[in-house]
């Protein structure tokens, strides 16, 4: 009874692990049905071989290694030849090269990496102990082949492969023993970029060819005319030609965008002026900090300790208003000096403005809240808190901050983790309207030019996002440079010093005090410019601004993508946006839409004034390019669809502009247009066409004699 119980269970196991594989099986045989992907010789050799470039670090473990550049073809040839194969069959990518362990054996072992397969010849380990007269006992072939290959896993010493078998009720699983650890992993990186491409499922379908010329064109429905479809397509050339001339003067309303958002910024830097740089930088820190944090979530906050009274902060007054409550922010070394700073002789110091006679709310450290919750606690049951009844909750009169003592530190300084999070979250609060204004604008200003709405949109997003990440970029290096104290990023230079005198910082004060004393400060032309009043923040802001409105394009100017004539014409439409910006804001007194209006306007106008002097470089590269499209494209034979597919990863592709920067760097135009943007593009829509086998092409003709 005994044994038939356990024949049951052993029955059970095996049934249970038949109909696992089973189901396996199925799924792999749908995989294999779906698969219609077609791979040309080249792009599996791109494939595998971007996972052999590492193999230098495999040195020490064989006595030679050979790339497909430096590769002894014979040597290579002969290797094969043990396993059936030869360089005119194969393509060797990397040759890892054992020496035999018997001096006189005229053969060589270890790894050749190839396009079809991985061939391993491993030396027997008794050959090193044999005399010279003695032959040399056999080694061992493995050849691990791509075509149908499913799965690679490591199983101990050995590598478990899974081939498809669709004639068969199950796949075929074999096990190969590779002793070497290094050698095992380098095997398993290769099979594992096989598997993830598709290659061994594309080989089995023999979707495979030699170039993409042999790729056999499928009988579809065209424009019927290559008239009708240069008819079709030279609409698709407006748009995009269209295209390019908003991005010109997307330049200027990004530039007009980035000024408009400058009197925020300096409302921001006045909050702050450098009071982060005293002695008692770091609650002046936390203040900052907090506003940040609550801006940024959303809430109303004005900035209470700049409301003056006779040039000076009003005595017990509150550090922030946020949502209509009084805050006084105090940040001190340990929870109960935090609350002892509140109180003058065990009287409450702030007191409310709103006639209730109570305390205002005191935000203290994250890290201190419950300890000083507890501490007012026993102040009110004291006594010591007016207006307020023993035993009510102190949790009324303390707020938790958004930051911890430590961090307040850390928020004073330029460098840190913690300074360049808020100084970025306050940017981007900052920008927010004018990103908003710029999208709204380049949305109408790309309709206005015969853009679809679809492209419309697109575009307006793009310049939204620029405007709010150039202007984010410029206030946080700007608050980052203008910090007198910053971490010691500079260890060589200033060992064993935690914090430093930030170099910008100085440098940028010496030449304000220097400008603003100087004669040219003192003439008509200083006064009107403010060079009287100048700080090195305003300094230290002009320099960071023009770098970043127009250090991308003299960067593109320096490797070549554009030329120097775009270079001074981009640059005229982003100064006319920044000064249109500035005029805009006077005339329309509207807060940022009258300097992108103005921007907007101005831009406009050098851009369309500047193209009758300065053609830019993306029309002619767009001349070429359409030329192009027109030879490659229109004897591809392709349908509909795929005509669709390649305008779109072409002349419509969404970096068009980038596209055409690159071509123009190449100096070589239309090779840089046929190769490198043509060519990839019909690639890509041919190789997922289905390949016709000569099965399909047999059952054809037999129905079509059958008369069905």
């Amino acid at each position: 009874m005994e044994e038939l119980f356990l024949l049951f269970i052993i029955g059970g196991f095996i049934l249970a692990n038949y109909i696992k594989k089973r189901k396996e099986h199925e799924k792999n045989i749908l995989a294999l049905e779906n698969c219609v992907e077609i791979f040309t010789t080249d792009e599996i050799d791109t494939m595998i071989m971007s996972v052999t470039d590492n193999f230098t670090d495999y040195q020490n473990n064989f006595s030679y290694i050979y790339n497909y550049i430096d590769m002894p073809l014979g040597r290579a040839s002969a290797f094969l030849n043990y396993h059936n194969t030869n360089i005119y069959d194969e393509e060797p990518y990397i040759f890892l090269c054992k020496r035999s362990l018997k001096d006189n054996e005229f053969r060589e072992y270890g790894c050749i990496i190839a396009r079809n397969g991985i061939y391993i010849s491993e030396d027997n380990p008794e050959n090193a102990h044999l005399k010279d007269k003695q032959e040399a006992l056999p080694g061992k072939e493995i050849s691990i082949l791509y075509k149908g290959l499913l799965s690679a896993k490591e199983k101990g010493k050995k590598i478990q492969l899974s081939y498809i078998q669709p004639h068969k009720k199950l796949d075929t699983t074999k096990k190969v023993l590779i002793k070497n650890d290094t050698e095992r992993s380098f095997i398993l990186t290769v099979l594992n970029q096989v598997i993830s491409h598709n290659i061994g499922l594309v080989m089995f379908k023999e979707n495979v060819v030699e170039n993409i010329d042999a790729v056999p064109e499928a009988v579809t429905k065209v424009f019927g005319s290559i008239d009708n479809a240069r008819n079709y397509y030279e609409k698709q050339f407006k748009q995009a030609e269209k295209g390019l001339d908003i991005y010109g003067v997307n330049k200027g309303v990004s530039a007009a965008g980035v000024q408009a958002v400058q009197p925020q910024f300096t409302a921001f830097y006045e909050e702050n002026k450098h009071y982060m740089d005293g002695r008692q930088g770091h609650g002046y820190a936390a203040e900052y900090g907090n506003n940040t944090v609550d801006r940024f979530l959303g809430r109303k906050v004005e900035n209470a300790a700049q409301q003056l009274e006779n040039g000076h902060q009003i005595k017990a007054g509150a550090d922030r208003i946020v949502k209509g409550v009084e805050i006084q922010t105090k940040y001190c070394r340990t929870a109960y000096e935090t609350i002892d700073a509140v109180f003058d002789h065990q009287e409450a110091k702030y007191i409310r403005t709103d006639g209730s006679g109570k305390m205002m709310a005191i935000e203290v450290p994250k890290d201190q809240y419950h300890e000083a919750v507890n501490i007012m606690q026993d102040r009110i049951d004291s006594g010591q808190v007016p207006n307020v009844e023993p035993g009510e909750s102190a949790e009324t009169y303390i707020r938790k901050g958004h930051f911890t003592y430590e961090q307040s530190y850390l928020i004073a300084r330029s460098g840190t983790v913690e300074s360049l999070t808020v100084d970025a979250l306050s940017g981007a609060v900052c920008c927010s309207q004018a990103a908003g204004i710029t999208a709204m604008l380049t949305f109408a200003l790309a309709l206005w030019n015969g853009q679809s709405i679809e492209n419309a949109f697109k575009q307006s997003i793009v310049m939204g996002l620029k405007v709010l990440g150039k202007g984010t970029l410029i206030y946080t290096i700007t608050m980052q440079l203008s910090r007198k104290n910053s971490t010691n990023i500079f260890g060589v230079l200033f060992k064993g010093q935690k914090v430093i005198e930030n170099p910008a910082y100085i440098i940028s004060e010496n030449l304000a005090t220097n400008l603003s004393s100087s004669t040219l400060a003192k003439s008509q032309l200083g006064k009107a410019l403010g060079l009287e009043t100048v700080t090195g923040r305003q300094i230290i802001g002009g320099i960071v601004t023009v770098t970043v409105v127009f250090g991308p394009d003299i960067a593109r100017a320096l490797v070549g993508r554009i030329s120097k004539q775009q270079l001074i014409k981009n640059t005229a439409v982003g100064v006319a946006g920044m000064i249109g910006g500035a005029i805009g804001q006077t005339i329309i007194p509207i807060p940022i839409v009258g300097g992108m209006v103005g921007g907007a306007i101005s831009s406009f106008i050098v851009k369309k004034t500047l193209d009758h002097y300065i053609e830019d470089d993306a029309k002619e590269m767009f001349r070429i390019l359409k030329e192009e499209f027109l030879d490659t494209v229109m004897l591809a034979g392709l349908t509909n669809e795929e005509f669709e597919k390649v305008v779109k990863l072409t002349i419509a592709h969404k970096k068009l502009s980038s596209q055409l920067q690159k071509m123009y760097q190449s100096q070589e135009f239309r090779r840089y247009a046929r190769e490198a943007i043509m060519k990839p593009a019909i690639n890509d829509v041919l190789k997922k066409r289905q390949v016709i086998i000569e099965v399909e092409y047999e059952d054809a003709v037999k129905l079509l004699a059958e008369g069905n």
